[in-house]
């Protein structure tokens, strides 16, 4: 069924122990760092389309949802941006951004559990599970520009 569904996925891997390594104390969650990578690839994909796109993330607790939403907000209020993506881009690009609780069992959300496993896995060349959804049937929904999808549609950070 996830082989012909229409949808494309855009995933930023952050491999912690690397991160904590090439920046000690000054490694940012990896949570908030992949929000950056991940806005700037959906707006990409957007294009110049207005009010094209919404977020929605999955609760982890109280206060991670509260930086993140702090984050989502900087990038919109403090004229920042990203670092490839400017604050009126994003905010002319998506519509809101949401945090939503795992238990109303929301399509998208259950989408992204479905498909964030085997990226973890094969990034970490861990062998597949063979109740759970394939590399390769992942593999061809990742965002592309010329066919490649690395740093498009996988983006994997120390």
């Amino acid at each position: 069924m996830l082989q012909d569904l229409d949808y494309m996925v855009v995933a930023c891997v952050v491999m912690k122990d690397e991160h904590v390594r090439c920046y000690g104390n000054n490694a940012v969650d990896p949570y908030m760092y992949s929000l950056d990578i991940l806005i700037e690839r959906f707006c990409r994909e957007l294009g110049m389309v207005l009010d094209g796109g919404f977020i929605c993330a999955e609760k982890r607790n109280p206060g991670l949802d509260r930086e993140l939403m702090a984050a989502w907000e900087e990038l919109l209020t403090n004229g920042r941006g990203t670092g490839y993506m400017t604050s009126r881009a994003i905010d002319s690009r998506i519509v809101g951004f949401d945090l939503k609780d795992k238990k109303p069992n929301i399509a998208g959300m259950q989408l992204a559990d479905l498909v964030i496993t085997p990226i973890g896995r094969h990034i970490a060349g861990m062998p597949p599970k063979l109740n759970e959804v394939q590399w390769p049937v992942v593999e061809a929904k990742l965002r592309r520009v010329g066919g490649r999808y690395a740093g498009i549609g996988l983006v994997i950070r120390p």
